[in-house]
């Protein structure tokens, strides 16, 4: 399914400040005049369902991408800071 095909304005709307503008709910239904109720309602339509899943999914291997280009490094700098002469760091 293309994204985003068959939602309101409204809906890509929130969706966008959720998942682009990294806004958080209560803060994105506020700027586009939701109630949670109309939210939560929104979970029931399939097409709407499946593109939060979908943007989900992106996320989530957004950041699966991050750790793994980063945890050979975090690592090294773990072992490190354990050999630190202060104790606290250490």
């Amino acid at each position: 399914m293309p994204h985003g095909k068959g939602l309101s304005r409204k809906q890509k709307a929130v969706l966008n400040d959720l998942f682009e503008q990294g806004l958080d709910e209560p803060d994105a239904l506020a700027r586009h005049k939701v109630r949670a109720a109309t939210y939560n309602a929104w979970f029931d339509d399939q097409r709407f369902a499946a593109e939060f899943q979908r943007r989900m999914q992106a996320a989530y291997r957004r950041g699966e991408l991050i750790m793994a280009r980063y945890v050979n490094m975090a690592a090294a700098n773990l072992v490190h800071l354990t050999n630190s002469k202060n104790q606290e760091t250490a």
